[in-house]
């Protein structure tokens, strides 16, 4: 699985907890202005529900990092969505209507009669969280994949490319002896050239090996060295123009 950077971590972390308050913020005061209850409790509600939702939001975000349901599997996620705002509404009533006030009436006649649509609300809201994480690990898991291809794709260049090149330093190298030992006898001035030539060859290309991009100024050069020690083998035979 890929990490997303720090930054991008950071901002989503922000968005979540603005959204948080202004959910908590809203509710809070629909509580009031609707049903008369007091800041405390409407607070209190909107605290604990959100909290739940928040909660439950994240376990799902975890179990979608872990596992993603194929396109076929979709309901499954939609199941889980479904027991969640279940359980996320009876811990709700419960921690509500027995823990915090448990003197409050009126307000337990509100809590049973909303349990439906607060059910509903939770149940699209995690919907929600889920099918956006759902969209979130899959697409960076398509731009894994597609790393991956290219990694595995430039792998595969360059083994093909140090597998021809160590087909053809072998026979080179033959060559360029023979030739080395040819000249020895008639020209030795050129054998000595030809030898340092070969020498600044070889290096150059033990060096290119360590490299991804080499100047195209070195590349030159590297070529040039090359042609010069294969002239001495065809003589007029090779005649080459670099543009």
């Amino acid at each position: 699985m890929t990490h997303n950077p720090p930054f991008i971590t950071r901002k989503l972390i922000i968005a979540a907890v603005v959204c948080w308050l202004d959910l908590v913020i809203v509710e809070a005061y629909a509580l009031v202005s609707t049903f008369d209850f007091s800041w405390k409790v409407a607070f209190a509600d909107a605290v604990n529900m959100n909290l739940l939702l928040a909660t439950a939001g994240y376990i799902t975000f975890i179990f979608l990092r872990y596992y993603q349901p194929s396109p076929k599997n979709a309901a499954y996620l939609m199941v889980w969505c479904v027991a969640l705002a279940y359980l996320c509404t009876q811990a709700h009533g419960y921690l509500m209507r027995w823990n915090l006030f448990p003197q409050e009436h009126d307000y337990h006649a509100y809590l049973s009669q909303s349990n439906l649509i607060r059910g509903l609300l939770l149940w699209l809201m995690i919907s929600l969280i889920g099918v956006v994480s759902w969209i979130w690990f899959y697409l960076q898991e398509q731009r894994a994949g597609e790393k991956r291809e290219h990694d595995t794709a430039k792998l595969a260049r360059e083994a093909e490319l140090a597998s021809l090149r160590q087909q053809l330093q072998p026979h080179f190298l033959f060559n360029s002896l023979n030739s080395i030992s040819a000249l020895a006898g008639s020209k030795p001035e050129e054998a000595r050239k030809m030898i340092q030539q070969l020498s600044d060859f070889l290096r150059g290309t033990i060096k290119k090996d360590d490299q991804q991009l080499v100047p195209l100024q070195d590349e030159l050069r590297h070529l040039q060295l090359y042609l010069d020690i294969e002239k001495v083998r065809f003589g007029h035979r090779l005649n080459t123009i670099v543009e």
